[in-house]
Formats: structure tokens, C-alpha cells, sequence
């Protein structure tokens, strides 16, 4: 679902796929957008890659953003929710594939290997703005990481948890608080970050100027 008024689909297309191979053959996969209350058809997009092999990751204002895998990696790109057409294509570039990062106007582009930075993309434009260091392991978005849902993601960082406010662009990170041996990503709950280590305590980090509360308990695995 886009907005409200959009449905975006994937489908295979088959039919009509020509015998004369000197004949260019057509998309194999179909992007179309669908007014939601009627069923109307919009628009469609046409794409090379095997529908398996089309992720719509999301839309970002009005620009939808799709990941489609390839023999040197993952290739993004950015179309128009409006018209359907293409402004922009990232080059295919080794990486563990993209996530949208849910309250900002970026996607975080995954690397291959656990040592490297999350980058992200500004959906608007396709540009790289800047990176992130994280273990980036975790299935659906970078380990480590949560968010309020509102724009501030919560990073796990050589020891430390660190706040960056994403709501418009990459700012500096902010020190939350120190974490030794942690056996989850921290999480937010009711605007409150909760940070769970393997001894059974949980810190818990409230409004701004308020010290954090830490209290021990028996965690249940996992």
C-alpha cells in the first residue's frame, strides 16, 4: 500500500514472449500500480529481473523505492509513485541488499560483510549521504539497530548504544549509555529505551535529563 490511493504489485508476464530471437524479448516481470478503491490500473513498470527477484522495499513521500537482485549485487531504484517513471538507478554494487528506515526519508544499504558501514541513500535522489557503523547481520534492517518510529534510530557501537536523529538528514550521533555483553538489540517501549543484557538486567533510559533505572530479572529465552 502507497499513501492511501496506490497498490503496487509484482506479476510475472509470460504471455506474448516471442520465438524469433532476434526479436527483443519483453520484460519478465511487471511493477503495477493499482487505485486502490476502483482497481484501475495507473501505471505499469517494466523490469528485466525474475518476479522472485523484485523487492519493493517502500515509499518514501512520493518516490518508491525497489531492490532487484543481480549477478554483482543488488541494483536499487527510485520511481515516481505518481507516474511510474524512473528517476533514478543505483549502480550494482556487492552488499547484503537494502531496508527502508521506517520515520525518515533514507534506505540503508546492508554490506556484504559484518566489519563494514551501513550506508544510507537518500530515496529522493538515489545518493549516498553518509554511513554507519553496525553489525548488519540482522534479518529486515541492521542488527543492532531499533527506532521510535519517529525518525531516531538507536545504534549499537563499540560498547555503546547512540541515538541518530534521522528526520532529515545524518546528523552527529548522541551517547545513550554504556552496554556490556548484550544479548539483544535494545528496544524502545512507550518512547523509553530498554537495554537487556546476558546478566538478566535491564537498563531502562527515559525522557531526556532523566537518569536511567536499571533493575535485574529473569529474561526468558530467547
Amino acid at each position: 500500500m502507497i499513501g492511501r490511493d496506490l497498490v503496487i504489485a509484482a506479476i510475472a508476464e509470460p504471455i506474448g514472449r516471442p520465438v524469433d530471437a532476434t526479436v527483443p524479448a519483453p520484460p519478465v516481470t511487471m511493477l503495477v500500480a493499482l487505485d486502490a478503491p476502483t482497481g484501475k490500473q495507473r501505471w505499469t513498470l517494466g523490469l528485466t529481473a525474475r518476479p522472485r527477484d523484485v523487492t519493493v522495499i517502500g515509499a518514501v513521500d512520493d518516490v518508491l523505492v525497489l531492490e532487484q537482485r543481480g549477478v554483482m549485487g543488488p541494483t536499487v531504484t527510485g520511481v515516481d509513485v505518481v507516474t511510474g517513471e524512473t528517476r533514478w538507478m543505483a549502480d550494482a554494487a556487492p552488499n547484503d541488499g537494502h531496508v527502508g528506515l521506517i520515520g525518515t526519508p533514507f534506505i540503508a544499504r546492508l554490506p556484504s560483510s559484518s566489519d563494514g558501514f551501513v550506508s544510507l541513500i537518500d530515496a529522493a535522489s538515489g545518493r549516498e549521504v553518509g554511513t554507519i557503523v553496525s553489525d548488519p547481520m540482522a534479518t529486515g534492517r541492521p542488527g543492532g539497530w531499533s527506532t521510535d518510529r519517529r525518525g531516531t534510530w538507536y545504534v549499537v557501537d563499540d560498547g555503546a548504544v547512540v541515538a541518530y536523529d534521522l528526520n532529515a538528514e545524518l546528523g552527529e550521533a548522541t551517547a545513550i549509555g554504556p552496554v556490556d555483553d548484550i544479548s539483544m538489540p535494545p528496544i524502545v517501549v512507550d518512547n523509553r529505551l530498554a537495554i537487556v543484557d546476558d546478566a538478566g538486567s535491564i537498563t531502562v533510559h527515559g525522557e531526556e535529563g532523566l537518569s536511567p533505572v536499571t533493575a535485574s530479572a529473569e529474561i526468558p529465552e530467547p
